[in-house]
């Protein structure tokens, strides 16, 4: 999946994470997805993939990103894209690709 991709999975999997929210555990995934084979997070998506949507203001996507890579060592920082489903609903995702080392 890339960030060119504007579809939101039906369901999360091995790559494919939910979040209602932005919190801790949106971080803890990241890590997750950087020591395997990468993967997305979906923040404003529920466990069974409806779209609730995130409420963004003008500086939340940058303070999302120094939130991760403040918590992270090594850093991790995420590729963020903002998906608009219907035009409406704001949906946040934040992809990791495989780190290399």
């Amino acid at each position: 999946m890339s960030l060119s991709d504007n579809i939101i999975p039906a369901v999360e999997s091995e790559q494919v994470e939910f979040k209602t929210s932005f919190n801790d555990e949106v971080i803890v995934s990241l890590v997750a997805f950087s020591n395997a084979k990468g993967g997305v997070v979906y923040v404003g998506v529920q466990d069974s993939g409806e779209v609730k949507g995130v409420q963004l203001g003008k500086e939340t996507i940058q303070g999302w990103v120094n939130e991760v890579k403040n918590k992270t060592e090594p850093t991790v920082i995420p590729d963020v894209e903002v998906m608009g489903i219907d035009f409406s609903i704001p949906v946040d995702y934040l992809e990791i690709l495989r780190r290399w080392i």
